[in-house]
C-alpha cells in the first residue's frame, strides 16, 4: 500500500486494508 492511500502511514496488513478505506 502507499501512505495517501488511507490518508496515513503505509501498513502492510491485509486486514488493516479492510478499516481505513
Amino acid at each position: 500500500r502507499t501512505p495517501h492511500e488511507a490518508g496515513g502511514p503505509v501498513d502492510v496488513e491485509p486486514s488493516a486494508n479492510l478499516t481505513d478505506q
